[in-house]
């Protein structure tokens, strides 16, 4: 590591940091509608939100009569998002700024750094193929709680996805990490020998 001091982060941080924070934003502002014509009038199923929902804007229409939801905001859903986005971005911070302070080069890695890298990628890829199975499991919820309807990440452009999918692989190394530093320190050993 080098004597560069915690607050002042190199370019490459700011930069992803900046990149991930811009895709949480657009995953957030655009909107997921879903058509349902029946043939007394439509359904238009919007929402707001990622990884989950908070606001509704769904809609039903049969003649001139529309109906709207009585209470569109989930409070919890923002709360959500604004969890799941800070754990992106600070993951996404530490991630990068260990990986420019560390001793080798910035265009060159170790077997220790080879190793930890795919075993993100395959469970970031793992987490992003069964993103069904989650969506699943919040579906059998009580009808009420529909703050858990989301949408998947291929429902985004690729500008959007990539970052996302950049922001999880970091919050899933760090959180690994944690664990493992955890782990390390409550078997008594010294954090100067740490392998991570």
């Amino acid at each position: 590591m080098n004597d560069r001091p915690w607050y002042k982060p190199y370019v490459t941080t700011i930069l992803a940091v900046l990149i991930v924070a811009f895709a949480l934003f657009e995953a957030n502002r655009t909107v997921h509608i879903g058509f349902i014509a029946v043939s007394i009038g439509v359904t238009v199923d919007g929402s707001y939100g990622w990884p989950v929902m908070y606001y509704d804007a769904s809609y039903s229409q049969t003649g001139s009569e529309v109906i709207k939801p009585v209470h569109p905001w989930f409070p919890w859903g923002v709360a959500l998002d604004a969890c799941v986005a800070a754990a992106l971005l600070i993951g996404t911070t530490v991630v990068f700024e260990r990986w420019r302070r560390s001793r080798l080069r910035p265009w060159q890695f170790n077997l220790k750094s080879i190793l930890v890298l795919t075993t993100v990628v395959i469970v970031v890829w793992w987490l992003y193929e069964n993103q069904g199975l989650f969506l699943g499991w919040w579906n059998i919820l009580p009808s009420d709680v529909s703050l858990f309807r989301q949408a998947d990440l291929d429902s985004y452009s690729l500008y959007v996805r990539g970052p996302l999918l950049l922001g999880i692989g970091c919050a899933v190394y760090l959180s690994g990490w944690a664990i493992f530093r955890v782990a390390w320190l409550s078997l008594g050993r010294p954090t100067s020998r740490a392998p991570l």
